[in-house]
């Protein structure tokens, strides 16, 4: 902020008008050819004063960017845009409400092709001021005395700021003037009537008597002096170049003309030379300018709407007869991919003819229809072609099904990122290296890191052998990913799991390895799918994470020794230098019922080591019975029993069964309805998690101790920090105790629990 002398003694009060303009802090974003976006719908105007005029630039102005105003103008109120410029002037006197309204349906698109940000500039007034801590700067070219400059710049003023000679206070500030605004006459004088008039005082009674005694005779430093000749005086700011100022030939007024970045000359009244002009009022607010930064998207698909409804062995059913793509690229390829929720006897298909060269096909395992081309193929012509593709379904398994569009050779799943499986046999470093040696269409690669059933399923689905995945308890590679040394050695970092790429390096999983037949403690809420009594170090020597590709239990994760050689997943997609694209489109398929029965609801839940499932009708037409089907790993499941169906009915039916005392570890439950005819649906999978016996940890926020419960006689209690660093440490022998936790700083921990080869992990808080 530039400093303000005050040398007099009195002051007046003058009445200022006060103006702010504001908006949106975050960017907005469009693509490239695609329709106008509104810049910022929650700009603000405020002020009482009558506005004559707004200007609108674009900054980063690309031929064929374009400003419009929506709707109709106020009387008197005009708009015009100037497409060799990239400004948008409105003209008019109007009210702050009017000049917001207006402002805020200003719209940008481009017909270019350059993907750099453009930034929007809202300024009221003629856009002709540029400004620096909070001051406003312009110039007046022409040829003016010093009189005549400084009579123009006070005949200016800007929504109540009055027009003065600029006075300088910093070399920043000097710099800005003479870089950005340009040469002319500043606010110094030495001349001694000049200085007095400043004043306000006879303070010099000639020329003699002020020679050399350089003073601000402008705006809200008038009457402070800055320098005697060159030599500037303390707290104060001066830039005169080399041998000035030396008053030759009666040179009593300050110019910024020397080259060397606006250094000070003296020179005589009479000269001819621009006006410079500076506008600031203590203690009153003029807030004219408003930017935001609108980021271009160069490939963008854009679905209608979010859900499509679908009646399991129906006719196909459009996708999204309305997706919209826009890009500056072409592409030789796509994939439209059944992404979540795909069971076997789920189709994909298109219509129309295909452009020459291009070709498309369906794999019924996967679920992914694949599009490939000889030569590039446009955006608009993907849309047309994305725009016939349906699906239908010969399958019996009820719930949604997301079809995901994506430009490229890769399959993507909802999320929009893409996943590679290279079958090629790397170990896990070399596999971490050449991910991230890899980019897709400017996107990242990474190895794969999991956060999802959903995703973990859709990565299986792809695979054609066991992979490496991003999961790792190696110290070194946690280090790395958390960006501080948290573990001194391996056996620190033993068994606690981290993803140590991508956008979720530094995550971690588990707290432990697991026992022998049981899965590991997990780390707060993060999704694990280790199989069971995995992770565990057989050999001391694994920690690099992978996936099984099938089996007995495929889509489990197991830790491996990482110099064993494996297929690995690559996948792009999340990264913070990621280039801004949208190269996907998802859509749901909503599968919500299914005849003969409607709206089945399914719900599990466990009470006292038991499970006990409830599922309900709101009508049923020739049903026969419903199986109730148990799995322990997903894969195989056993029919626990039958229950009779209502067979017709037009009212709700609810069912119930208990599977009694099923035993720790997680359990999976699905439905087989069996129709009078023959016919069997299924429903969705329900999952459930059970413990032997109950862990308990209480109060949850605590200054003095903890209170912990175990199901057994005997166990430990395991406290580590926020870092995942143990900090105590103890071994139980009662099913309840207390610890003592005082000593322990104020923060957040986790205490994992353990008694009779299980785990539970809970949060509290030590105040």
């Amino acid at each position: 902020m530039k400093p303000i002398f005050l040398l007099l003694a009195f002051s007046c009060t003058t009445a200022f008008g006060q103006i702010t303009v504001d908006g949106s802090a975050g960017q907005n974003q469009v693509a490239n050819n695609a329709p106008a976006v509104i810049v910022d719908p929650a700009l603000t105007v405020t002020t009482s004063l009558t506005i004559p005029q707004f200007t609108v630039k674009i900054t980063g102005f690309v031929s064929g960017d374009i400003l419009a105003v929506q709707g109709s103008l106020p009387s008197g109120i005009t708009s015009s845009y100037n497409s060799t410029t990239g400004q948008l002037a409105v003209t008019g006197n109007g009210t702050a409400a009017q000049y917001q309204a207006i402002l805020r349906s200003v719209t940008f698109r481009t017909t270019s092709s350059a993907t750099t940000s453009r930034t929007i500039l809202f300024q009221a007034g003629d856009g002709l001021v540029q400004v620096y801590d909070g001051h406003y700067y312009r110039i007046i070219n022409g040829s003016y005395t010093y009189a005549t400059a400084k009579t123009a710049a006070a005949a200016l003023s800007l929504f109540g700021w009055q027009g003065y000679l600029p006075t300088i206070m910093s070399t920043d500030e000097n710099s800005f003037v003479f870089n950005t605004i340009g040469r002319g006459w500043l606010g110094a004088s030495d001349e001694f009537s000049e200085v007095n008039a400043a004043l306000g005082t006879n303070t010099f009674a000639n020329q003699a008597a002020s020679e050399n005694r350089w003073y601000w005779v402008t705006g809200p430093e008038k009457g402070t002096q800055f320098s005697t000749g060159s030599t500037v005086i303390s707290g104060r700011f001066a830039a005169w170049n080399g041998g000035e100022p030396n008053n030759s030939n009666g040179e009593h007024f300050a110019e910024n003309v020397y080259p060397n970045n606006g250094s000070w000359n003296d020179a005589q009244g009479t000269n001819l030379n621009n006006a410079l002009v500076e506008f600031y009022t203590p203690g009153t607010t003029v807030d004219i300018m408003h930017t935001r930064t609108i980021v271009m998207v160069a490939t963008q698909l854009n679905i209608a709407a979010p859900i499509v409804p679908y009646q399991l062995q129906d006719a196909a059913v459009t996708v999204d007869p309305a997706l919209t793509g826009y890009s500056v690229s072409t592409f030789t390829a796509a994939r439209v991919t059944v992404s979540s929720g795909f069971k076997s006897g789920d189709a994909l298909t298109f219509g129309g003819t295909l452009p020459s060269g291009l070709t498309g096909s369906y794999n019924s395992t996967t679920g992914v229809l694949t599009f490939s081309s000889s030569s590039a193929v446009s955006i608009a012509d993907w849309q047309a072609l994305f725009r016939t593709v349906k699906f239908s379904s010969s399958s019996n398994v009820v719930g949604n099904r997301t079809v995901t569009f994506s430009l490229g050779n890769q399959v993507a799943f909802s999320n929009g990122h893409f996943y590679e499986y290279v079958g090629t046999a790397a170990t896990w470093d070399n596999a971490k290296t050449i991910s991230e040696g890899r980019t897709y269409l400017g996107l990242q690669g990474y190895l794969v890191t999991i956060t999802s059933a959903d995703e973990n399923e859709f990565i299986r689905q792809k695979l054609s052998a066991d992979a490496w995945t991003g999961a790792s308890d190696n110290f070194s590679y946690i280090n790395s990913a958390l960006g501080t040394t948290t573990y001194a050695a391996q056996t620190n970092s033993e068994g606690k799991w981290y993803w140590v790429t991508g956008p979720e390096r530094g995550l971690q999983m588990t707290t432990a390895n697991a026992t022998a037949g049981n899965l590991p403690p997990v780390f707060g809420t993060t999704y694990n799918n280790w199989n069971l009594g995995e992770p565990n170090n057989s050999s001391s020597n694994e920690h690099a994470g992978s996936i099984y590709s099938g089996g007995t239990n495929p889509g489990k994760w197991n830790d491996l020794n990482g110099a064993s050689t494996l297929g690995y997943v690559v996948e792009y997609g999340g990264m913070a230098s990621d280039p801004l694209l949208q190269l996907t489109a998802s859509r749901v398929i909503g599968i919500n019922q299914v005849l003969p029965v409607h709206d089945l609801r399914f719900d599990i839940a466990g009470k006292s080591g038991n499970v006990e499932l409830d599922w309900s009708t709101s009508a049923e037409e020739n049903t026969k019975s419903f199986a109730v089907l148990h799995s322990t790993d997903g894969v195989s499941y056993e029919v626990l029993g039958n229950v009779k169906a209502a067979g017709n009915s037009s009212v709700t039916s609810s069912y119930n069964w208990v599977h009694q005392q099923p035993g720790s570890g997680i359990h999976y439950y699905k439905l087989a309805q069996s129709d009078i005819d023959g016919k069997v649906i299924y429903s969705e999978v329900r999952k459930i998690s059970l413990t032997a016996g109950e862990f308990l940890l209480y109060p949850t926020i605590s200054s003095a101790s903890i209170n912990v419960k175990l199901p057994a006689s005997k166990g430990s209690i395991v406290i580590l920090n926020a870092s995942g660093v143990a900090v105590r440490n103890h071994v139980l022998s009662a099913s309840v105790t207390s610890i003592q936790v005082s000593g322990l700083p104020a923060g957040v921990y986790f205490a994992e629990l353990s008694a009779s080869g299980h785990h539970q992990v809970f949060r509290f808080i030590k105040k």
